[in-house]
């Protein structure tokens, strides 16, 4: 799936505040914010997250979304992810 929506997330001059995201060589700034799943140490659910700079963020956790469903996740209209981008 492609995102075709750009939002003001991807504007080069912006800044996270996940301090690691702002670093010239990091691979994840706050304009490529990929999603992914996660365990923590001795849980034995899956977690949907985002990689940002050297953080990943429980996006279930933060309350950005009420799954762990990751095909649900992607099946997500471009408006959707990139309402859900904004609210990262």
């Amino acid at each position: 799936m492609t995102l075709t929506l750009t939002n003001h997330t991807h504007n080069p001059a912006l800044t996270s505040w996940v301090i690691s995201a702002n670093a010239v060589n990091s691979d994840f700034p706050i304009q490529n914010l990929p999603y992914g799943r996660f365990k923590c140490a001795g849980d034995a659910a899956w977690r949907i997250g985002v990689a940002i700079g050297d953080c990943v963020l429980d996006l279930q956790g933060a309350g950005f979304i009420k799954h762990p469903d990751m095909a649900q996740l992607m099946q997500s209209t471009a408006q959707e992810l990139s309402e859900l981008r904004s609210a990262i």
